[in-house]
């Protein structure tokens, strides 16, 4: 697209060169091609506007030399199947997350008879890389065939979706309702409305991308271990890895793809099917505020449930886990039972 964009920035001086020469030239003893001339030239100014600040605005695919992204098996999306399933689900997990951070999930489900679908959501896991290229309606989309290749063989499908997973599981729904809908910690960016009006106004005037890591601590043992998540087994102590990784750029577009997520609130007025939100009482990644009006709107059917737990409320290690298991376990057990009866 880029490339694109700049070739067709190049034509645009040539369409100047044209409008330039019927004004100066033919339109010395001609007003009419004197008034064409002027008339092109201003829409070759247009266009050569135009084409070269979506060139510059337009970011290209994020590039680490000799690094892999998320190049375990547990990144990979799968499907597992119950010997008697009551009911499939399909999985869906967060920014920039991948299937592994659904294991847990996965595993409770699948011990309690669901065949379950753990979706890599695309342009995620080992493709981040073209993550800009993606949209929000693709990841929709992704979970919508998913849940539909599901329906073919079984009664129940259920949609589980995890942080970003959860505002994506929302619309998916709204497109085909679910037999039933488990949000867990669902994200969802709602800036007041003064910060989204500010960003709308000076978005020109905005870096189009951000460098996350240009300042790390390469030091730091927690920092470590999540770049190791990304980025399986780079070597961190390499200085030339760290400064590949101090100038990767993000880039804004992805920001107005995940600001998109937000949808989740007007789509939740027309879902209508049993629904569990369940949300750490000290999240501060997804607001329970949020968590709490999308259970609302999300009508009769739906139930909001908090857990003494932070963002990471899925890691079976923690102190939470039972709770979570457990607050998994019943809401499936009552879309099975809703379903059947």
């Amino acid at each position: 697209m880029r490339r694109l964009l700049w070739l067709n920035t190049a034509l645009d001086f040539v369409y100047i060169a044209v409008g330039l020469y019927l004004a100066l030239e033919l339109g010395r003893e001609n007003e009419e091609w004197r008034g064409h001339g002027w008339g092109v030239l201003v829409q070759g100014a247009f266009l050569l506007a135009f084409d070269a600040l979506h060139a510059l605005y337009i970011p290209g695919e994020m590039r680490l030399p000799g690094l892999t992204f998320f190049a375990g098996a547990e990144h990979q999306p799968s499907i597992v199947h119950a010997a008697q399933p009551v009911g499939a689900a399909v999985l869906v997990h967060g920014l920039p997350g991948t299937p592994a951070e659904m294991r847990s999930v996965a595993g409770a489900l699948h011990r309690a008879n669901w065949t379950v679908h753990s979706l890599l959501l695309p342009g995620f896991g080992p493709e981040i890389p073209t993550i800009v290229d993606r949209r929000w309606s693709d990841w929709v989309a992704a979970v919508s065939t998913a849940q539909a290749e599901l329906q073919r063989n079984h009664a129940k499908v259920m949609l589980v979706g995890y942080s970003f997973g959860g505002a994506v599981a929302v619309a998916a729904a709204s497109q085909c309702p679910p037999a039933g809908l488990l949000l867990l910690a669902p994200f969802i960016l709602q800036p007041p409305l003064w910060q989204r009006m500010a960003i709308t106004l000076l978005s020109p005037l905005l870096p189009h991308s951000f460098r996350p890591y240009a300042r790390a601590n390469f030091a730091d043992a927690r920092f470590r271990s999540s770049l190791q998540l990304f980025f399986g087994d780079a070597n961190l102590d390499d200085p030339g890895v760290q400064q590949l990784l101090r100038e990767l750029a993000v880039p804004g577009t992805l920001m107005q793809e995940v600001a998109q997520s937000r949808s989740a609130l007007l789509l939740a007025k027309t879902v209508r099917t049993p629904a569990l939100v369940l949300q750490g009482a000290r999240d501060v990644v997804s607001q329970p505020k949020h968590s709490q009006t999308l259970a609302r709107l999300l009508g009769p059917e739906a139930r909001y449930l908090t857990v003494d737990a932070s963002h990471e409320l899925l890691d079976d290690a923690l102190p939470a886990w039972p709770a979570v298991e457990s607050a998994i376990l019943e809401f499936a057990q009552r879309v099975a039972l809703a379903r059947a009866a």
